[in-house]
């Protein structure tokens, strides 16, 4: 499994990119690149919960790097379409306007015929696994789930329904006006699914996308002298490390507020990129979405323990369904959704 880690360094350093400042370091093809990387990075996470590692000192290193991870493998998705939204809301003038039937009601299809597959699958004899009702019911919003990845569906969904509602009112920074309505769900979410912190320590991760948006042009004039530059990247990494140990269980998601910032500033000099990772962000969702479902079925048969079996066919069988899922969901959003 280790050597999974060695192919995703390797993208890392294909085509890697150094520059004194990156003047596009939040735009759409490094961002791409860099989700690309984490979509790698979640799917082995996931992988590891259905084999079972023999306990060597390259296992262990394997599953220490991912335990020291956690939720920062996922944060910076919420960090950047909580930038991206900022950004959008500024510069395109009917974004709002077409926000609700782009963004969330995309979003939500997209899952929704995501999950339709986990419910057919559940069927399957053998493989399959039959879930309770409220499962079937409340599925297609992210609350319960029927073998798939949920609770960041629900998450990002609830945070696109706070943006759209903020964007109706009085002018003022987007970032601020989020923020309370973030908090407030952090704290429903804390004690609906209390001890599962993995439901709300990544929120705060939104509306710092967007403050980070704000502030960007601050922050690229300042940060563009190297000195400053250094400072707060060593600031911040040494910031994390410590924050990381003394937290422990992170449930505000300070130390994923923490990684997320120690990435964007370590993009303003070093850019990752190259055909590889381009493709893995591109499918990143369908990817995310979707790679439970091969690893439940092969589980179900019991491949699950012939590690050198499963681990590959499940990366295959994910890739495959990922772009074949990506294929059609980008026909029927030329059909349903316009460019806003």
């Amino acid at each position: 499994m280790i050597a999974i880690l060695a192919v995703i360094a390797i993208l890392c350093l294909w085509g890697v990119r150094f520059s004194p400042f990156h003047e596009d370091y939040c735009a759409k093809e490094p961002t791409t690149a860099i989700k690309g990387v984490l979509a790698l990075i979640i799917l082995t996470s996931h992988i590891r919960g259905y084999i079972l590692l023999q306990p060597t000192t390259v296992n262990h290193l394997f599953l220490a790097f991912f335990q020291y991870l956690d939720q920062s493998m996922v944060a910076l998705y919420f960090f950047y379409s909580g930038f991206g939204i900022c950004q959008s809301l500024k510069h395109k003038k009917h974004y709002r306007n077409h926000f609700l039937k782009n963004r969330f009601l995309k979003t939500l299809l997209h899952f929704d015929l995501a999950v339709l597959l986990y419910v057919l699958a559940s069927f399957i004899p053998r493989a399959g696994h039959l879930y309770p009702l409220k499962n079937y019911l409340f599925c297609w919003t992210g609350w319960e789930s029927v073998g798939n990845s949920n609770w960041f569906m629900f998450v990002i969904l609830a945070l696109y329904l706070i943006a759209f509602a903020m964007m109706w009112t009085r002018e003022g920074w987007m970032a601020l006006k989020v923020l309370i309505p973030t908090v407030i769900l952090w704290i429903i979410l804390y004690f609906t699914h209390m001890g599962q912190y993995w439901w709300y320590d990544t929120l705060l991760t939104f509306p710092l996308g967007m403050l980070f948006a704000e502030v960007k042009s601050h922050v690229d004039q300042a940060l563009r002298k190297p000195l400053f530059w250094w400072l707060s990247f060593l600031g911040l990494a040494v910031t994390y490390i410590g924050t990381h140990h003394l937290i422990g269980v992170d449930q505000w998601g300070i130390v994923n507020c923490i990684f997320c910032l120690l990435i964007v500033v370590g993009s303003m000099k070093v850019q990752i990129g190259n055909p590889v990772l381009k493709w893995l962000g591109i499918n990143a969702f369908a990817i995310y979405i979707l790679q439970r479902l091969p690893m439940n079925i092969l589980s179900g048969f019991g491949l699950n323990g012939y590690v050198a079996v499963f681990v590959p066919l499940a990366i295959a069988l994910s890739f495959l369904l990922a772009w074949g899922f990506t294929m059609t969901t980008d026909r029927i959003d030329r059909k349903l959704f316009q460019r806003s």
